[in-house]
């Protein structure tokens, strides 16, 4: 699976200039998520082969990098940061940053039927 995402973060890098972000704070959300990670792969790709100043990352995600992406989050520019969207203690603590993408969804249909109104919120 590293080597599908590493190929698809050369991919991008191939065909998008990501040069405009040099040295800047990114936010990231659903930093653990499928689109997330990716976003972070093709970042941390710029990084390691192109950025004459690295991108900063940081990576929210409702939980701690685990399994095969831990790997992927101990890069020096990257730095996770586990917490709930939900709680604004853990909003506030956020990092400042020069961009946000919010890549974060909801993944579980199950919960979001159970408590519809958290979800949106």
């Amino acid at each position: 699976m590293l080597q599908l995402l590493e190929n698809d973060a050369k991919y991008v890098n191939d065909r998008v200039t990501l040069n405009p972000l040099d040295g800047l704070d990114l936010t990231i959300t659903g930093a653990t998520g499928l689109v997330g990670l990716n976003i972070i792969c093709a970042l941390n790709y710029y990084n390691n082969n192109f950025a004459k100043k690295r991108i900063n990352i940081n990576a929210l995600s409702y939980s701690k990098p685990s399994g095969i992406i831990y790997d992927i989050f101990s890069e020096n520019s990257i730095k996770s940061i586990p917490g709930d969207l939900d709680n604004y203690n853990f909003i506030k603590d956020i990092p400042l940053s020069d961009c946000i993408i919010h890549s974060a969804g909801y993944g579980q249909p199950g919960k979001f039927l159970d408590n519809k109104i958290k979800t949106i919120s």
